[in-house]
């Protein structure tokens, strides 16, 4: 919606508002030293998951703190600028993470006899009941005998079914430490599905009985998360954004509070089980959410006093589009780049438009240059084109923009070159 200059008087007007500019260039100084920080991430191909991530949130920096500049707009329309391609880190960060992944899973093959991964791996996803087994280990920690079920007594179906999956665990799982050929062995398993192992050792009695004194071996004070226990759960997107904080405020980054599970979540929520003693399988069930915001409550609660915070965790219902609130009358900034037809410049304006039936929109355009023009425009969902149109002189001008999904904020570029920002007055 600016204007295509074509006399040597209008260049020279340009000219002499551009002098007057210096302020906005000193503006954007901040600006400068955040692209200057991605710079050095993009020409790091060694950089950290934690530096690709911190170059995302300066990506979404830009957008939030610096709207009406031409490097937001580069980003909206995933274009690079200035030689920086901001959807690179976004991509780098993905690989980076899903490598994470591949590394965490190498480890789980590699110890298969893990005991928390391992023995708890036996009653996931499955129905529990209070059992006690035990079991005894030669002098290399493998079974020495089939174990036996002490508890309950006299099991049930359900409890017989279990205790055939444990034994096979428990042969899978070995070996065992202890103190040596015989060592005794229980395993507790709670209806919850929580485990521990306890190591017996055996002391002889000034009377000669024995006296048994287990050690136990937490091995998950939590029942195993897995996708059929998460999705028990019902989770909403809200639901989901208050896991995400919660873990992003003790300490356990999810890579954004947005209400979609991705590999930043289900690494961020193996991070914590680890912290816990669970199972760290990335899913969770009901137990373990309930220890989540117990643990998280206070930290959260602290975390919400901040408004930017809070609508992260609760954005407001995306902003409808109509002629109720496209017409009007809007304020509008085009800054033009070295790079641009017409150089470097900004230019300011008022735009009022109305509804003309449909998605179509009319009305005129004023702008700092002295400039008048007729604007017709068509809204497709949140996405505009238009056309302004300053005469035979100077021509048209063409515009892509895109409506903000929380605010009456218009961005995109014009066939000049530019960026153009338009907020609703």
């Amino acid at each position: 919606m600016s204007a295509v200059l074509i006399s040597r008087e209008l260049l020279i007007l340009a000219s002499v508002i551009f002098l007057f500019l210096g302020g906005y260039a000193a503006a954007q100084e901040t600006l400068g030293a955040v692209l200057t920080d991605l710079r050095a991430v993009q020409a790091n191909e060694n950089a950290s998951i934690e530096e690709l991530r911190e170059a995302t949130f300066k990506v979404q920096r830009i957008i939030d703190e610096f709207p009406a500049s031409d490097a937001a707009v580069s980003v909206l329309l995933g274009e690079t600028y200035d030689g920086i391609d901001f959807a690179a880190f976004e991509e780098r960060l993905k690989v980076a993470l899903g490598s994470q992944n591949t590394l965490d899973q190498a480890y789980v093959q590699s110890n298969p006899h893990d005991k928390e991964v391992c023995l708890a791996s036996a009653v996931a996803d499955k129905p529990s009941v209070n059992m006690l087994i035990g079991f005894s280990v030669s002098a290399d920690g493998d079974l020495s005998d089939l174990p036996e079920m002490i508890e309950p007594e006299p099991p049930s179906s359900e409890a017989r079914l279990q205790y055939l999956q444990i034994v096979a665990a428990l042969e899978e799982c070995s070996p065992y430490g202890g103190g040596g050929d015989g060592t005794p062995f229980q395993l507790k398993i709670s209806e919850t599905g929580a485990l521990s192992l306890a190591a017996l050792t055996v002391t002889t009695t000034e009377t000669g009985g024995d006296l048994v004194a287990a050690t136990a071996e937490t091995i998950a004070v939590m029942p195993v998360g897995s996708e059929r226990t998460e999705k028990l759960l019902g989770l909403d997107k809200q639901a989901i954004r208050d896991i995400q904080a919660r873990l992003l405020v003790i300490g356990h980054n999810p890579n954004g509070v947005d209400g979609v599970v991705g590999k930043g979540t289900r690494s961020a929520i193996r991070a914590w089980q680890g912290t816990v003693n669970a199972a760290p399988t990335g899913y969770l069930n009901e137990l373990q959410l309930i220890a989540l915001k117990e643990q998280s409550q206070n930290t959260l609660d602290e975390w919400l006093r901040s408004d930017d915070n809070a609508k992260l965790y609760k954005p407001p219902p995306v902003l409808a589009l109509g002629p109720r609130n496209m017409s009007g009358n809007w304020r509008y900034t085009t800054n033009c780049g070295s790079g641009s037809r017409l150089g470097r410049m900004k230019i300011t304006g008022t735009l009022a438009m109305q509804h003309a039936g449909g998605r179509n929109y009319a009305g005129t355009l004023s702008n700092s240059q002295g400039l008048r023009g007729r604007v017709s425009a068509t809204l497709r969902g949140r996405s505009v084109s238009a056309v302004t149109n300053f005469g035979l002189l100077i021509g048209k001008v063409t515009l892509k923009a895109r409506v903000d999904d929380y605010k009456l904020v218009l961005r995109g570029r014009d066939s000049n070159g530019c960026s153009f920002y338009a907020s609703k007055r």
